[in-house]
């Protein structure tokens, strides 16, 4: 679908859509608060399928919901930081609303699919971000082709799409844990909540920083230059992008097996 996209939608529209994924992914990597470093050290120790894992599914809730409060606060305090109030960024000024529903719905889909890549469950988060989104994006674009549709409409439905994902982990991982129980004290020792804690903060440190190393570029050069030159740029720099794919599939199971290890 990103192919099509310079010779379906403008440099603007091209931009406006970047930006939305590029702030999404910054806030939502960032207040999935670590838990994708806490649940591959720390779910081991919980595993259990006849006693529902021993609540981890609860705790993932929380610490999800958690996030999702502070990320939404945190986007709308310095939201016309992080799009800009220059005339050349209308555009995703008069949807950055929209964002809130990215960065919930996105912040579910990353702590969901850890908690069932633990669970060795590992294609369902791919087949819905591989594979069903790259569809329903495709014929989002081909629906706005053939002039069924403006780009408003565009937008919502590119955010319903990219939603999808989060709420069907979210109900895969219910299906999944089977036994839905509260975690008992006893999991969550003062050297437990320690380890907890220390693993959280080394996640947020290495998750974020390597997904700001990839989005803060799209964030200047839409503040220096305009939504326009990020549609450019966002083009551009997704051909770089193609030469990882092969590496993902390997890592969504093999983090699973060391980790077990």
């Amino acid at each position: 679908s990103r192919l099509l996209m310079p010779f379906i939608l403008t440099k603007n529209q091209v931009g406006t859509l970047a930006l939305l994924d590029s702030v999404s992914s910054v806030l939502s990597t960032f207040f999935c608060l670590g838990f994708t470093q806490i649940t591959l050290n720390s779910f081991s120790n919980f595993k259990n399928e006849k006693n529902g894992h021993s609540g981890y599914f609860a705790f993932a809730l929380f610490v999800t919901i958690i996030g999702i409060v502070l990320g939404a606060s945190t986007f709308i305090f310095f939201k016309d930081f992080l799009i800009g109030t220059e005339v050349s960024n209308q555009t995703i000024q008069a949807f950055s609303i929209l964002l809130i529903p990215l960065i919930i719905f996105q912040i579910f889909a990353k702590n969901m699919d850890i908690y069932l890549r633990m669970l060795y469950s590992s294609v369902i988060g791919t087949f819905w971000e591989s594979f069903i989104l790259k569809i329903l994006l495709l014929l989002i674009l081909i629906v706005f082709w053939s002039g069924v549709i403006d780009f408003e409409h565009l937008i919502y439905l590119y955010v319903v799409a990219f939603s999808l994902p989060g709420l069907a982990l979210l109900i895969t991982a219910v299906s999944k844990t089977g036994k839905l129980i509260l975690p008992k004290k006893e999991n969550f020792t003062a050297s437990a909540r320690k380890k907890i804690y220390g693993f959280g903060l080394y996640g947020i440190l290495a998750t974020a920083s390597s997904m700001i190393i990839i989005s803060v570029d799209q964030l200047m050069i839409n503040r220096m230059l305009g939504t326009d030159a990020l549609g450019i740029y966002a083009i551009m720099f997704f051909a770089g992008i193609l030469v990882s794919v092969p590496s993902r599939g390997v890592k969504r199971i093999s983090v699973a097996v060391l980790s077990d290890s």
